[in-house]
């Protein structure tokens, strides 16, 4: 039996050139939805968002989306739920403790309640040379552990 998983990608990607960003997802080793990019030609990424509708299974924690690629380091929704973490005047680590990229799909900012079947992951890049940096190429985005399996089968 298949897991079905439905998302979408909605890419903030600079320059704009002939090419893409390709988005996949495929099952892990235990079980996670690893879900990579990989840049076709010349494209920065400095943000992006994916849509998760997921049936069968639940994600049951924030903390169980796990990015995998520290060039991701804003959670951009998260810092639109709690704005007082971002101090202009001094310098910020990211991601901040206890930060996560799971959001709202439906508002601006982060879920309130768990479990859920329908989610949005929202990243940011911050370049702090001021560059304006981005990441490019190919590489493992996240992993995404499930629970609350509707079919024994999935474990």
């Amino acid at each position: 039996m298949k897991r079905a998983i439905v998302f979408a990608a909605l890419l903030l990607c600079t320059p704009i050139v002939t090419g893409s960003v390709v988005i996949t997802a495929e099952g892990g080793p235990s079980g996670e939805l690893r879900v990579s990019y990989a840049c076709t030609g010349s494209e920065v990424i400095r943000g992006l968002s994916l849509v998760f509708s997921v049936d069968d299974a639940q994600l049951t924690d924030v903390y169980d989306v796990v990015i995998e690629d520290p060039g991701f380091n804003v959670y951009t929704d998260y810092y639109f739920s709690y704005p007082d973490l971002l101090d202009p005047l001094e310098p910020v680590e990211f991601p901040t403790e206890g930060a996560h990229p799971v959001a709202d799909p439906y508002n601006a900012g982060v879920l309130e309640t768990m479990p859920v079947s329908y989610f949005s992951v929202s990243l940011s890049v911050l370049d702090p040379t001021g560059n304006m940096g981005g990441v490019t190429g190919s590489g493992l985005l996240a992993s995404i552990y499930f629970g609350n399996f509707a079919d024994t089968d999935y474990q």
